[in-house]
């Protein structure tokens, strides 16, 4: 049975259509709707929640910044794990038995930072060596790296909540203005002095020297992540499920895929160069009439042409 529900997901992948390339951002609610694949009857219920066993899910897709060939991700299957990959060589490695609960962030010099399910905040070396808690209050999430990898901005409930800067060794926690505005996937720039960020209002920027937020664009609550191009002149991020480019001279922004194209796709993340965007891609499957579930997977996206891929990584 494991292997029947497998197949069915893998042969309507390649079954449906796709659409035609287009930059203009449409209103979601214009296209097709979200893309559902029905798996045979299997003595399942309507009405009650399942979680299949062996469904295979990779999520959190983030690039090695030296290394655009290298990644890391948490997923598997039946047992989901924290590895990095090299995409050439296949070589895999184990990171730890900690969950990631949001996208991971992997520094130039080495080391990855996330948050477990502990809400605390880890670092790791992309080896899998020295593991080190960094956080011990269990209310830390969303860490990101500084430009030179040596403090990590993050999302904090206590002792008031807000926007925190840590050393990369945790000695010192530093509370920064919390305004209105909500820490959600941040990115810092690579002019070392904005960090952007999404949340229920879109995306908006904070200013590391005065601690200023702004506004970049209004969006909504569907706002999943956002990630700085190499020579800080784009931004990638995820809006009404759906990857947008935007420029950050003008703010004018066009669909990196075709925006009919009903995937979810969340968590961006740019290579090194420049050339490609990995993006965590959910799929909604639904194991019996009414009854949904959700498949994850990693798609690899070239940023100049728009060319889709969804990875395939060993389970």
């Amino acid at each position: 049975m494991k292997r029947i529900i497998r197949l069915w997901i893998y042969i309507s992948f390649a079954l449906l259509p796709s659409c035609a390339k287009d930059k203009t951002q449409q209103s979601y609610d214009e296209c097709s709707d979200f893309r559902e694949i029905y798996l045979p009857q299997t003595g399942f219920t309507p009405g009650i929640s399942y979680v299949i066993p062996d469904s295979v899910h990779f999520k959190y897709g983030v690039f090695n910044p030296n290394n655009s060939d290298e990644m890391a991700y948490w997923g598997g299957n039946t047992k989901w794990n924290f590895y990095s990959y090299n995409l050439v060589t296949k070589q895999r490695v184990k990171l730890t038995d900690l969950i990631p609960q949001n996208p991971p962030k992997w520094h130039r010099n080495g080391w990855i930072a996330f948050n477990a399910e502990d809400n605390n905040i880890y670092k790791v070396k992309s080896n899998g060596d020295s593991l080190t808690q960094l956080t011990f209050t269990r209310d830390c999430f969303m860490p990101e790296w500084n430009l030179s990898g040596d403090t990590i901005i993050c999302k904090k409930a206590s002792p008031s909540p807000g926007v925190y800067f840590i050393k990369a060794d945790g000695s010192l926690v530093t509370y920064v203005n919390y305004n209105q505005y909500s820490l959600s996937f941040p990115s810092w720039a690579p002019f070392d002095s904005i960090i952007i960020n999404t949340s229920g209002f879109g995306l908006s920027q904070l200013n590391f020297f005065d601690s200023s937020w702004t506004i970049l664009k209004i969006g909504n609550s569907s706002a999943l992540g956002a990630c700085w191009f190499p020579d800080g002149k784009r931004i990638l991020w995820s809006v009404d499920y759906q990857p947008m480019l935007l420029d950050y001279a003008t703010l004018e922004q066009h669909a990196l895929v075709p925006y009919c194209q009903k995937e979810h796709y969340m968590y961006p993340s740019i290579s090194g160069d420049g050339k490609y965007a990995l993006l965590s891609m959910e799929t909604q499957v639904f194991v019996s009439t009414g009854i949904p579930f959700s498949s994850f997977r990693i798609v690899r996206i070239e940023i100049a042409t728009g060319k889709e891929e969804i990875l395939d990584l060993p389970d």
